[in-house]
């Protein structure tokens, strides 16, 4: 029987539901609570805008922090930090530095420690600046809304423990999840709460198939490495056309050879080709609302496995600000994910597309380098800033022989005139630190009372009571002294 359906076909164009999110940290029984220190930057350029058009952020931000009152409150145990919805597990780090105080401490791409979950949806969702040795989770884990992931620490580019909670379209592209008058018309949040509170922690109710159809899906790996697509030493075969009903048709992923299908109720027939394996179909009979696994092992052709060139990306730059003409070095981690060897001479890293950054085509392997399945390669790009402000982009690939393959390797690079800040006098007052990135400036809580310290990174709270009292001596103090001693400044 062959049916080519509408739900099949509209799969591909949009998906039937957005994912909604309840809050990304477990709240605790008792002591400090978890508050925003950050939301995401919505303003280009020089300028400061979050969502409800206020300046909880910091320049360039595209995600939101959550602080949790300091290493005080990390060193004590910290907080847990769980899926916002159920989805799969596709990326993990581990194992970065996680006191970091500088902002600069370069790990895990700038999240250091971090957990990303693919949802049903297309998007995915980041969880950043973990505890080294916290995560709970690995790469292929299924999770559920609320599910533990890791705890809150300061790794990567932090100043102090919090999390950087971040989503992502299936290109990369991030956005904000909050709605409001500055930002967008949809809110990710399953209860987004007011403007400094917190979104709520109920889980959405499901991605449920609509009654009249099924969702179908699995992976496709090679039956003549292993027996199942969860053995030990498994080969995924990505890139296999699965065709449904002689209808609809989709790649498996590129990381994990992945596809899935919304199919109406009854029987289907998947057909799945592949290079250099024998083509095969796949019989399979659904029912309503039924969300069915159908992995499929292929057998290579003359049961010898084809040479595959793939990679995956470990570590890459974030969005880096430079000078004109600066030269600046970025670096990119990948892993052979392949079957073969990458040899001197025979793979390269080939510039793909954007601006080449002055180094030309790409780059070779060093001589006598090889680099065998499973082995990382670590490339190391001399860049050259463009002379004229802007933002720049640019990607690379790997390639055999001219033909590319594993994924692009991606950089966006801001070219800013640094700028020279007079120096002023001395205010009235007491001024509090500019922020660096990562911390931004303090934040009122419910209570009334207010937060010092970006992230929370100190998170000592202030009563309102005759603060003046002890700061106007203070300041009278320093006033004087600076009174008494630049007389004798030449």
């Amino acid at each position: 029987m062959r049916i080519v359906s509408f739900a099949a076909l509209f799969f591909f164009a949009l998906p039937a539901q957005a994912q909604e999110y309840r809050f990304p940290i477990e709240l605790p029984a008792n002591g400090t609570q978890p508050y925003v220190t950050a939301y995401r930057d919505l303003q280009s350029g020089g300028g400061i805008q979050d969502w409800n058009c206020g300046t909880n952020a910091y320049n360039g931000h595209r995600g939101t922090d959550v602080g949790i009152g300091g290493f005080a409150v990390m060193d004590a145990g910290s907080r847990w930090v769980v899926a916002t919805a159920e989805g799969e597990v596709t990326y993990v780090v581990d194992g970065c530095f996680d006191r970091c105080t500088s902002g600069r401490c370069d790990c895990g791409a700038g999240f250091g420690n971090y957990v990303k979950i693919t949802h049903a949806d297309g998007k995915s969702t980041y969880y950043g600046h973990l505890l080294r040795g916290s995560v709970q989770v690995a790469v292929g884990a299924s999770v559920t809304c609320g599910q533990r992931l890791g705890k809150v620490g300061s790794s990567g580019n932090s100043t102090g423990p919090h999390l950087h909670f971040e989503p992502r379209y299936s290109n990369n592209v991030s956005d904000d999840p909050f709605s409001g008058s500055c930002g967008g018309p949809i809110s990710f949040w399953v209860s987004q709460g007011s403007y400094n509170a917190l979104p709520g922690t109920q889980c959405a109710a499901g991605m449920m198939p609509a009654e009249d159809t099924a969702v179908v899906k699995g992976v496709v790996w090679d039956r003549a490495v292993t027996t199942s697509p969860s053995a030990p030493g498994n080969v995924r075969v990505p890139g296999t056309t699965v065709t449904v009903d002689g209808g609809a048709s989709m790649p498996a992923r590129a990381v994990d050879a992945y596809w899935e299908f919304t199919v109406p109720v009854g029987e289907h027939v998947l057909v799945y080709e592949a290079p250099g394996y024998v083509r095969a179909e796949q019989r399979l009979t659904v029912s309503a609302g039924e969300t069915r696994w159908a992995s499929f092992g292929l057998l290579p052709e003359g049961g010898v496995t084809p040479d595959r060139d793939d990679a995956i990306l470990l570590q890459g730059p974030m969005l880096l600000e430079v000078a004109p003409d600066e030269i600046f070095d970025v670096t990119f981690v990948v892993q052979n994910t392949g079957n073969t060897t990458w040899a001197e001479g025979a793979v390269a890293l080939v510039f793909d597309s954007g601006d080449d950054f002055g180094i030309g085509e790409g780059l070779p392997l060093a001589s006598g380098e090889a680099i065998a399945p499973g082995d990382e390669k670590r490339w190391n790009l001399v860049l050259t800033a463009s002379t004229a402000e802007g933002t720049y982009g640019a990607a690379w690939r790997m390639a055999r022989g001219g033909a590319p393959f594993g994924p692009l390797l991606e950089i966006t690079a801001r070219v800013v005139t640094a700028t020279v800040t007079p120096e002023e006098p001395m205010p009235e007052e007491p001024m509090p630190e500019e922020p660096s990135p990562e911390v931004p400036v303090s934040e009122v809580r419910s209570t009334g009372k207010k937060i010092v310290g970006g992230c929370g990174c100190t998170a000592t709270e202030r009563g309102d009571g005759a603060w003046w009292l002890v700061v106007l001596p203070l300041v009278f103090a320093v006033r004087q002294r600076n009174g008494r001693s630049s007389s004798s400044i030449r």
